[in-house]
């Protein structure tokens, strides 16, 4: 899940001259996003790490397969890593996610 703290905005142009630092804090602390905004009364962008925008993606996929209609979902999108390495975010954070759930079931009984 997407931790956001909505106070937390960047203009677009502070948020390029702090591009790697940005970069940074979505990879370094998974489910942080930015929010990036040209200007107060235009539609922002948020900037989070590959996983949490691949994880989107599938959940806008299965809408449109639920509903009939496309979801909008798209843009420029640069890879910071290649696909072995999402993939072995992804089936780490499942392995996390496995062991948590064991540790609650453990504590219930």
């Amino acid at each position: 899940m997407i931790q956001h703290n909505p106070d937390f905005r960047l203009p677009v142009p502070e948020a390029a001259a702090r591009l790697a630092e940005v970069v940074e804090q979505v990879t370094g602390d998974p489910g942080r996003a930015v929010v990036v905004t040209p200007d107060v009364a235009a539609r922002p962008a948020v900037i989070v790490d590959a996983e949490h925008y691949r994880l989107a993606v599938a959940k806008a996929a299965s809408l449109d397969r639920l509903n009939g209609r496309p979801v909008p979902h798209g843009g420029l999108v640069v890879p910071l890593v290649d696909d072995v390495e999402i993939e072995a975010g992804i089936a780490a954070r499942r392995r996390e996610q496995t062991r948590l759930a064991a540790a609650k079931l453990a504590d219930l009984r």
